[in-house]
């Protein structure tokens, strides 16, 4: 855990504070959607991180031959979900009683990459509300 909070305050996200490694509600951990933002240029910037989370599917199999099936939550990523979006290359979706569900997106629009962040949405309103912003962009009317 210290390392983790070394790590967001090195990089920037200096209102980033983890008490337990898979993010869930804790009265002490907290963050920020700026923070959220500055963490995922970081995790995109690396190109393994990036190809990964933008996979629908994966198959991983462990050192003694068991092969274990994964399926990405982002139904943006995945084809016949009627959310998906070819242009949508991942990050991470998330749900907790005190952030309510969530996704971090980036996609893009005319050759130019947006990341976008929808907090304390509705469970399938995390995946609209992002293709919605989405339309916005593709229209020109995003602002980088």
């Amino acid at each position: 855990i210290a390392a983790m909070n070394q790590k967001a305050s090195d990089i920037g996200a200096v209102h980033t504070t983890a008490v337990n490694v898979v993010g869930l509600d804790d009265k002490k951990q907290q963050t920020t959607a700026e923070d959220i933002l500055t963490i995922a240029k970081v995790f995109l910037d690396n190109p393994v991180l990036s190809e990964i989370c933008g996979l629908p599917t994966a198959k991983i199999t462990s050192e003694n031959g068991k092969t274990i099936s994964l399926k990405n939550t982002n139904k943006t990523l995945l084809a016949g979900s009627g959310y998906y979006n070819e242009d949508v290359e991942g990050v991470k979706a998330g749900t907790t009683s005190k952030a309510g569900n969530c996704l971090v997106s980036v996609f893009t629009v005319a050759g130019e990459r947006y990341l976008c962040i929808v907090m304390n949405s509705s469970y399938y309103g995390k995946f609209t509300d992002t293709q919605k912003l989405y339309e916005l962009c593709a229209k020109a009317q995003c602002r980088r």
